[in-house]
C-alpha cells in the first residue's frame, strides 16, 4: 500500500484503496448472503479449528480477542483522546472521532441487514449477529489510527518498520482469534477487516482533503 502511495498522489490513493476494499467487502458479502463459496470455506476452517483446541492456545486468543473487545478500544480511545487534546492535535481528534464513530454505525448497519447467525459451539461467549466481526473491524480502525498518527514521528527506520508490523500482526491476530474462539465465520472477519480497512481510508482521503 505506501509503495503504490509513493506512485500516486497520496490523497487518490487513499481514495483508491477506500474503493477497492468497499468493493472487495461487497462481493464477500454477497457471497455470505447468497450462500456461495464464502459459507463452504468457512465450514472448512471451522471444523479445522475444533483439532486444534488446548488450553494454552486457548488462553492466548482469549487474551487476545479482549484486547479489542469494545470496553478495552473505548479505554484505549479515550486515552489517545486526551492525548491528542492535550497536544492541541485538534484535527486527529477529529479524525478520531469521524473513524471510531463512523466504524461503529457501519458495524450496526451491516449487521442488522445482513443477519447472519454466529457459529455453533463458541468457546467464549458472545451476542448479536456475526456478519462482519466487530472485533476485525475495531481493530483495524484503533491500530490503523495508531499507525497513522505514530508512525511518521518516529526517526528510526528499523524502530518505525517494527512498529507498524507490531500493529499489524496484532490486528491479524485478533481476526484469528475469533475463528480459533467460533464466534465468527472465517468470511466474517474478512468482512471486518475489509469494512473497517474502506472507511479508515475513506475517512483519511476525506480528513487531508477537507480538514487541512
Amino acid at each position: 500500500f505506501f509503495g503504490l502511495m509513493g506512485l500516486l498522489d497520496k490523497n487518490w490513493a487513499q481514495l483508491l484503496f477506500s474503493i477497492l476494499f468497499l468493493v472487495a467487502f461487497l462481493l464477500i458479502t454477497f457471497s455470505v448472503v447468497s450462500n456461495g463459496y464464502a459459507v463452504n470455506f468457512d465450514r472448512t476452517v471451522n471444523e479445522l479449528a475444533i483439532y486444534q483446541e488446548n488450553l494454552l492456545t486457548f488462553s492466548f486468543f482469549t487474551g487476545l480477542t479482549y484486547l479489542a473487545s469494545t470496553t478495552v478500544i473505548i479505554i484505549l480511545s479515550a486515552v489517545l483522546l486526551f492525548f491528542l487534546i492535550y497536544r492541541k492535535r485538534y484535527g486527529p481528534v477529529f479524525l478520531l472521532m469521524l473513524i471510531l464513530g463512523g466504524g461503529a454505525v457501519l458495524e450496526f448497519l451491516v449487521k442488522n441487514i445482513v443477519h447472519r447467525a454466529r457459529p455453533i459451539g463458541a468457546l467464549v461467549e458472545a451476542s448479536g449477529y456475526s456478519f462482519p466481526s466487530g472485533h476485525a473491524l475495531k481493530a483495524v480502525l484503533f491500530f490503523s489510527l495508531l499507525i497513522y498518527f505514530f508512525k511518521d514521528p518516529i526517526k528510526n527506520k528499523i524502530i518505525r518498520r517494527l512498529f507498524v508490523f507490531a500493529n499489524v500482526v496484532l490486528v491479524l491476530l485478533v481476526g484469528l482469534s475469533r475463528v480459533y474462539l467460533r464466534v465468527h465465520w472465517t468470511s466474517d472477519v474478512m468482512g471486518g477487516f475489509l469494512l473497517g480497512l474502506f472507511w479508515f481510508f475513506f475517512s483519511v482521503f476525506l480528513y487531508e482533503k477537507i480538514w487541512k
